[in-house]
């Protein structure tokens, strides 16, 4: 329960009780392991806040609550890490450039634009969901995300020597914990999302291999922006896989 309570405090705004007061190694890497199941938290949540929603707006003021309440939820740290990540990859020539631009903390047009896409994406997808699939879809790619968050920390080196966000849990986990978060993620897909949840995890899994091979090449590793980029990405393209199996 430590390493779970760990995950959701570091994933999300959620104050879970339990979790260690001075974390060691250990519980940062069994904590990598557990991400996923704090992207089901998420998404509990955001099936309950999509009920509520619904007893009094239509769908695309639903949509748009979802939307809002999972990037609330999450801090807005992700969508941060996704402008950030942005500018650098569109604003450097070089692994050292890149790495500078997106510790600037300001957001450029470029950051902008890829935070606005992603959420446009996000909402467009929920708007034409509905039925099981839209309860599916919020489930799963939560999860997804957290998934590819723990493979991407689990099987790319830091490439901040002087560390930040994300450091500490890159610096400690292992293979096997990113494994245990991609298993983990797979069954949930299964059981909660069928056929649908499959094929997300698909793409997936195809997003993430090909953001670590991107951030390998063009920034030397993985960074806490980088992470978070990867996040955002990948639960927007869960949710647009989605629409595609379920939307009509």
């Amino acid at each position: 329960m430590k390493a779970f309570a760990l995950a959701v405090r570091f994933l999300t705004v959620i104050p879970w009780p339990g979790a260690p007061e001075a974390p060691e190694a250990g519980d940062f890497a069994k904590a990598v392991a557990r991400f996923p199941f704090a992207g089901l938290v998420l998404g509990v949540l955001l099936v309950l806040l999509d009920g509520a929603l619904g007893l009094f707006f239509p769908l695309p003021v639903r949509s748009a609550g979802v939307v809002a309440a999972l990037a609330l939820l999450s801090g807005c740290l992700h969508l941060d890490g996704l402008a950030d990540w942005a500018d650098g990859m569109g604003g450097g020539d070089s692994p050292e450039s890149r790495l500078r631009i997106m510790k600037d903390s300001s957001c450029g047009p470029v950051g902008a634009a890829a935070v606005g896409l992603v959420l446009l994406v996000k909402y467009a997808a929920l708007v034409s969901l509905h039925g099981p699939g839209r309860w599916q879809a919020l489930l799963v790619a939560p999860i997804l995300a957290r998934a590819a968050m723990a493979l991407l920390l689990a099987f790319l080196p830091y490439a901040r020597p002087e560390g930040g966000t994300g450091a500490t849990f890159a610096q400690a986990v292992s293979p096997g914990e990113g494994y245990a978060a991609g298993g983990w993620a797979l069954l949930f897909c299964l059981v909660l999302g069928g056929m649908g949840g499959f094929i997300a995890a698909a793409g997936a899994a195809a997003l993430t291999a090909g953001l670590r091979s991107l951030f390998r090449s063009r920034l030397g590793g993985g960074t806490g922006d980088a992470y978070g980029a990867g996040g955002e990405l990948t639960e927007g393209l869960a949710l647009a896989l989605f629409a595609a199996w379920w939307g009509g």
